[in-house]
């Protein structure tokens, strides 16, 4: 589907990264998905959001407090893990909020941007 990301990238205002911390591969391919949606489109980190998503949510063993390091690409990115449990609910609706308020405000900016340079 690599051959469809430039159309889904065009006019992009905002990408939010979901990915299971614990498989390697997937952690890996975020690099990929950071050039073809950020990089490229030229969008800022501000209007990125990484979600870590454990599948088990009744996974409580060793692995589950590891995170499988991520490359430096991600370090400005906000972040936000979540494995189902409905306590969690409000903190990734306020972080999701927070988000779209980001992503709102970038748009705006340069869309005034825009105007004054027509």
């Amino acid at each position: 589907f690599e051959h469809t990301w430039p159309a889904m990238s065009y006019k992009l205002n905002g990408t939010v990264f979901v990915y299971n911390p614990d498989d390697k591969k997937q952690a890996e391919e975020l690099n990929l998905w950071y050039n073809n949606f950020v990089e490229k489109p030229n969008l800022t980190e501000k209007c990125c959001l990484l979600v870590a998503s454990r599948k088990n949510q009744d996974e409580e063993d060793s692995k589950s407090d590891r995170n499988l390091p991520l490359s430096t690409l991600f370090s400005d990115i906000p972040r936000i893990a979540f494995n189902g449990k409905m306590d969690e609910i409000e903190n990734i609706k306020q972080t999701f909020v927070d988000y779209l308020k980001k992503v709102i405000a970038e748009t705006s900016r340069g869309q005034e941007h825009d105007e004054r340079f027509k």
